[in-house]
């Protein structure tokens, strides 16, 4: 890929990372994805981003200190490293270690001493404002003591909030779907909590764990910080301080074999971190600072694994059709959470995996969240000449009896009126649009009992169809009205960014120029990979159905957001930082892009000889191109 298209899917993970609680790429393929970019470009701009953009719509706070992240490293070998060759520390320099929570990084502002707000990290300038949370979460001291920090008008307290394992199991108590329950992730459903607009009391059971203060040379050590927080009131992160690589490593195996598991919170490897803060300074002069600071790192562990056995094999109906192979297994305990079933995403794996009853599964959580069988040992181990049991492998739809075609890797079932692949589209469409607490079960419903079969049908429904369901009383069903109303109402680039088209946000698709459903049809770029996810995602018959019914029935605002306005794109050594010219660029009238597309009214270089991928793009579709002083004073 170009690099352009690559920072495009990480910034596009990253958005859904920081501002929405989940990720399309595992944290493997992100740190790939960047590896190969840096490889290509290892001065593009992009390394010098720290998060991700906040919402437009949310209120922002800006942090007093940047929320910078630590690099990472893979094992204990490249930790080694790290300290050697990177830091270059005199002998006996200590190290504190502590968990990487896997939770929501937050800051909390202290001015003179008093809590003034709080906010998410966002892209580590700006982040959304939280601060309604404090009233829920009694264990945030409202003052701190300014004895050892004296001087200092603004400090930002430092931390992680996230849910603790318990709370999963009560909500899988409270659901009665154990298997649903287990495949959410906590740092997601902590997201939710507290980005909730309504029913907030529930971030009452979400949790905070502080780990650092800054500015960062306030106190002399990093173990003196701890110290501070706890005796300021805070519950503060385990940790502890190491002066040899033996004993990092000790603690990483310590980790790996135990404390993974024993520790209240979810956890993505440990922090190591240099013990004196007055070598935090030093360490970042000798090189660039972009989104890691340098005198701390993350050690990312394997993912954690289980060997169950193979019961059987449930095929689901997704709404496009395709027959998903799920494996049951004998229970399984990885990171707190009990799992007894795992995609198996795609025919083409069970043939892969060459899988039969009673065979003997590796299961592993992606993330340390998502289940999935990683490896077939019945097949490696016992018997490398074995094949997949076809009696596993359904001729017939298991929803509507139709007989399944194969599909390049999938089971197909091509039935228009499948019952299943109805429910599924309509279920999709009442998440992705929002539809607080509505449940699959309650679409089903709808299905048998109303005879609802389409998207449209939804909204069709009167306050009296509702009352006719099980469990449905007057309060109940006046907000699903309620909420069926409202997810009408929809700016279109939001709409389009729900569809579920891989990589398709806000930022790319005013980038491509779509900005109404005109657009969106006619759109025929595929010069960059998003480009390409659309077009391949409009070219499936039943999105392209899915989209004409959706827009007969939303009702699209008429505002500045889907007024189109010419487009700019910057390239080359600016007069200025990225941010000054598309901010300058608005001001004039232009609305500022990464890509090129022949949309694009205008190319700004400060070379118009240079042969880069976005001048060659002007001058194959002869877009106009001026220099910076030319732009800027016309």
């Amino acid at each position: 890929m170009k690099p352009e298209e690559i920072v495009q899917i990480l910034r596009n993970a990253r958005d859904a990372y920081y501002n929405h609680g989940n990720s399309p790429l595992s944290d493997e393929e992100f740190d790939r994805l960047e590896s190969e970019l840096k490889s290509l470009e290892p001065r593009h701009p992009y390394f010098s981003a720290i998060g991700s953009e906040t919402d437009a719509e949310e209120e922002k706070t800006t942090h007093v200190y940047p929320m910078l992240s630590a690099n990472k490293v893979k094992n204990a070998v490249q930790l080694e490293d790290w300290m050697r060759r990177r830091l270059s520390l005199p002998e006996g320099t200590s190290f504190i270690l502590e968990p990487k929570i896997d939770g929501i990084s937050a800051s909390l502002l202290y001015r003179e001493g008093k809590l003034r707000h709080i906010a998410t990290r966002g892209d580590g300038i700006r982040g959304k404002n939280i601060t309604y949370i404090r009233q829920y979460l009694n264990f945030l001291p409202p003052e701190i003591p300014t004895g050892d920090i004296s001087g200092l008008r603004d400090v930002e307290i430092r931390g992680e909030l996230f849910l603790p394992r318990n709370f999963q199991q009560e909500e899988e108590s409270f659901s009665g779907n154990e298997d649903t329950a287990n495949l959410r992730s906590l740092r997601n459903m902590a997201a939710g909590l507290i980005g909730r607009k309504d029913k907030r009391s529930g971030v009452s059971a979400v949790r905070f764990l502080a780990y650092q203060i800054q500015p960062v040379g306030v106190l002399p050590s990093e173990s003196r910080k701890l110290e501070f927080l706890k005796n300021a009131g805070f519950p503060v992160i385990p940790y502890i301080i190491a002066t040899a690589f033996s004993e990092m490593e000790l603690y990483f195996n310590h980790y790996m074999n135990s404390l993974r598991e024993e520790w209240e919170f979810e956890t993505d490897g440990l922090i190591v971190s240099v013990g004196d803060n007055s070598l935090f300074e030093e360490i970042n002069s000798r090189w660039v600072v972009d989104h890691h600071n340098h005198y701390a790192v993350a050690i990312k562990p394997p993912p954690s694994s289980r060997i169950s056995t193979l019961h059987q094999i449930l095929w689901q109906v997704s709404r496009l059709g395709n027959v998903i192979p799920v494996a049951v297994f004998d229970p399984v305990v990885i990171g707190g959470a009990t799992i007894r079933r795992a995609t198996l995403n795609n025919l083409a794996n069970v043939k892969a995996l060459k899988l039969a009853g009673n065979d003997r599964l590796k299961i592993e959580r992606a993330n340390d969240v998502i289940p999935y069988v990683a490896e077939n040992l019945s097949h490696t181990e016992d018997n490398p000449g074995k094949k997949y049991d076809p009696d596993l492998i359904p001729s017939q739809c298991p929803s509507c009896a139709s007989v399944l075609e194969e599909k390049e890797t999938h089971l197909f079932c091509s039935n228009p009126e499948c019952p299943e692949k109805i429910i599924q589209k309509i279920f999709f469409w009442a998440q992705k649009s929002q539809m607080d607490n509505i449940a699959e079960a309650t679409i089903r419903s709808l299905y048998d009992r109303i005879g609802v079969r389409s998207i449209r049908d939804l909204y069709r429904l009167s306050r009296e169809d509702i009352l006719a369901l099980e469990g449905f009383q007057e309060k109940k069903a006046d907000n699903f009205i309620r909420q069926m109303q409202k997810s009408r109402k929809m700016d279109f680039q939001d709409f389009i960014a729900s569809l579920g088209i891989p990589g398709v946000q806000r930022k790319s698709l005013q980038k491509l120029g779509i900005l109404s459903p005109s657009d969106f049809i006619s759109f025929q770029d595929d010069s960059y990979v998003i480009g390409k996810n659309i077009l391949e995602w409009r070219s499936i018959p039943a999105n392209a159905e899915l989209f004409a019914e959706l827009v007969d029935i939303m009702e699209f605002p008429q505002n500045v957001s889907t007024t189109e306005k010419p487009g700019v794109v910057f390239t080359g050594e600016g007069p200025m930082p990225r941010k000054e010219l598309e901010k300058k660029a608005r001001e004039m009238g232009f609305e500022p892009s990464g890509s090129v597309t022949k949309k694009t009214a205008v190319v700004v270089t400060s070379d118009p000889q240079s042969s880069s991928s976005k001048m060659k793009k002007a001058r194959e579709w002869e877009i106009p191109v001026k220099t910076y002083p030319e732009f800027f004073s016309s």
